[in-house]
């Protein structure tokens, strides 16, 4: 919490306040205070991050991919920033750069069990069900009380043809995991 707090003071105000408009779900209002913000300051790599997740949640997703890929290009560390770039990738179907994205987070940070969760799901999306599933397993018997993960497993059973299987899951999930 320290360390967050400490980032949160070295940003701009208009970015800690566009991020807090940005959550709150206010994003007309976010938008219109980090637009200028960014043109004005157009180095500031949070002040771009947070433009682009205000342009995709409101719908822009290529938009803010072009622009995540703008915060890559200054700061390929960043992995948050990244993370974001995979989601908005995601959002406009662009499966392969979305998978080449990941690949670079899951080097950086191979032990982050949801860049692995969103490899199935790319997996699944990509017709790879069997290596979904089997990603899936590995990931429930790691957090077996998921319920997400429970979901997502069904969905991939599904789609691979195997309803029965996907039964147990999905009625884990109607008793609350």
């Amino acid at each position: 919490a320290g360390r967050h707090v400490a980032k949160l003071a070295t940003l701009a105000t208009e970015v800690v306040t566009a991020r807090s408009m940005l959550l709150d779900g206010n994003l007309l209002e976010a938008e219109a205070l980090i637009r200028p913000y960014v043109k004005r300051v157009p180095d500031d790599i949070e002040g771009l991050r947070i433009f682009a997740l205000v342009a995709q949640r409101s719908g822009f997703s290529r938009d803010a991919a072009i622009v995540l890929e703008e915060v890559m290009a200054k700061d390929p560390t960043y992995h948050a920033a990244r993370q974001d770039l995979v989601a908005a990738l995601l959002m406009t179907r662009q499966h392969v750069r979305a998978r080449e994205q990941l690949a670079i987070l899951m080097r950086a940070q191979p032990d982050e069990p949801m860049h692995r969760r969103t490899l199935a799901s790319i997996l699944v999306s990509q017709g790879s069900t069997t290596e979904a599933i089997a990603l899936y397993r590995e990931l429930l018997r790691e957090h077996p009380d998921d319920a997400d993960l429970h979901m997502y497993f069904g969905h991939a059973l599904k789609t691979q043809g195997l309803r029965v299987e996907a039964g147990p899951g999905y009625r884990l999930l109607g008793r609350g995991g």
